[in-house]
């Protein structure tokens, strides 16, 4: 019998939940180590690391194809079938391994024939070991049987465990080699992890059947998509390294860290949500189906727009306390950012709340292509010009694309109204941390102490004006906090 994954207001709360504290993990991490590692190495070692980082993604996407988000989506339906769930994820792991000695390959030729790359040649050899640990670690299967506490478990306890040997063996700038290392194993631990784990669900083997060839087709569609979705996001460090330095893509990178950070806060609530909408399609339940788009649409722009204002006025002081004074060339940078992930923001909303839930995964294909395209041929004009803030500037043009070509193409799915009380509330609250982070920056003259009492001060600001004006969405997602928390109290 073929079980499909249930869906309850419960399962989706915890799993949304699970999902916040990764991610906010996600985010506190970077906070430590960047400053540490930007101060230590320095920009031009860690412009190094992450350039060679950027080329071993592009390899680790072409062993992955697409599998992971079809394994996900086609095993959910077998995973109550034990052995049509062996047949479909060995099958699975079959084409993964071949993709993975494809990818090895490929690498193998590049570093051959690419001169330019031999000083990078090293680092990308040891980080190239993650390859292969991404596909023996199959955490898609985790992912199908929505083990999400082991998944934030196992994620604390690889990254905890890396951030206590950076500190132990990273002291300078000879020790680069060393951290390369230790970013490694953050990343191999997890799959390391899996090999034993996943036993508990499946039994891996190698499996060749006339099967298998099924699988090529919707994984390939998947795969230029990703591959779309690398180039558009790492072309900027990718090209850096090419047309400028490594100092630019230092800076870059940090700058490019911390808008990546906070754009996983704004939107981390909303990824489990994702199954509801599919469901209610399901159901054809479209007043359903409305309400909850519009509620992710008006909180996700309640929530964007403040954070970002807040962010921007404030990127000087950021970029100083995350890389040193030497980084402070990357507040404009950053600012642009802030500008380019409020478009982000809105064409992921367009992506996964609308497009791919009705199906519409090539429509986001040519959306990506196209960013892709706008993102990589402007990033050779204005790089040599505006080095890391040309880049920026291309990303803001691309993500404006993204966002325009999505929303033309999600008429007809459903109808997304802006409630004009969140349009008035939003607009007061930016202005008032616009103001309040203003004054901060003038009054102390401590970048810490300017950015704390900011932060604080605007937080709080935020979640006032919200009150006054009955933000019913802002309102309801901080009763439903704090709800939670009172339960949790309960239960301790």
């Amino acid at each position: 019998m073929e079980v499909g994954i249930k869906l309850t207001r419960r399962n989706i709360g915890v799993n949304a939940a699970l999902n916040t504290i990764k991610t906010l993990l996600t985010i506190a991490f970077p906070i430590v180590t960047v400053p540490y590692l930007s101060r230590t190495l320095g920009k031009s070692e860690y412009g190094k690391f992450n350039y060679s980082v950027s080329i071993v993604s592009y390899f680790v996407l072409i062993a992955g194809l697409g599998f992971t988000t079809y394994a996900i989506r086609e095993g959910a339906k077998f995973r109550g079938n034990s052995k049509q769930i062996n047949v479909f994820a060995s099958e699975a792991f079959t084409l993964n391994v071949l993709s993975t000695a494809l990818s090895y390959i490929l690498l193998a030729i590049l570093l051959m024939v690419a001169t330019q790359l031999s000083s990078y040649k090293s680092y990308i050899m040891v980080l190239s070991v993650n390859i292969l640990f991404v596909t023996l670690g199959a955490d898609w299967i985790n992912s199908i049987y929505e083990d999400y506490l082991y998944i934030t478990i196992r994620y604390i306890i690889v990254q905890v465990s890396a951030l206590v040997f950076m500190f132990v063996f990273v002291k300078s700038a000879y020790d680069l080699m060393n951290y390369t290392i230790i970013y490694l194993f953050s990343q191999v631990g997890a799959n390391l992890m899996n090999m034993l784990y996943i036993r508990k669900y499946v039994h891996l083997r190698m499996y060749f059947s006339k099967n298998i060839l099924k699988h090529v087709a919707p994984v390939m569609i998947l795969f230029v998509s990703n591959l779309a979705m690398t180039l558009y996001v790492n072309s900027d460090i990718t090209l850096l390294g090419i047309l400028k330095n490594n100092a630019a893509v230092g800076v870059y990178s940090v700058a490019s860290k911390v808008y990546a950070g906070a754009k996983q806060i704004v939107v981390a609530g909303t990824v489990v949500t994702i199954p509801r909408l599919s469901a209610y399609i399901g159901e054809k339940n479209s007043l359903d189906y409305d309400r909850l788009l519009n509620n992710i649409f008006n909180m996700l722009i309640s929530l964007t727009v403040p954070v970002f204002t807040g962010l921007f006025m404030l990127s000087n002081p950021v970029m100083k306390i995350m890389g040193g004074k030497s980084f402070s060339s990357g507040a404009p940078t950053l600012q642009l950012l802030c500008i380019a992930s409020i478009f982000s923001i809105v064409s992921y909303f367009y992506a996964q709340c609308v497009l791919i839930p009705n199906k519409r995964e090539k429509t986001f294909l040519y959306a990506t292509l196209l960013a892709a395209v706008v993102n990589i041929a402007f990033n050779f004009i204005m790089i040599p010009l505006l080095s890391h803030i040309g880049a920026a500037l291309t990303t803001v043009l691309a993500e404006l694309v993204v966002m325009l070509f999505c929303r033309h193409y999600s008429k007809g799915f459903g109808m997304i109204v802006v409630d004009k009380n969140t349009i008035l509330s939003v607009v007061t609250s930016s202005i008032v941390i616009i103001v309040i982070c203003y004054m901060s920056l003038k009054i102390f003259s401590s970048d810490i102490m300017a950015l704390i009492v900011a932060t604080v001060l605007s937080a709080v600001s935020f979640l006032a004006v919200m009150f006054v004006m009955k933000n019913v969405y802002i309102l309801s997602l901080f009763s439903k906090m704090i709800q939670k928390i009172k339960n949790n109290g309960r239960r301790l």
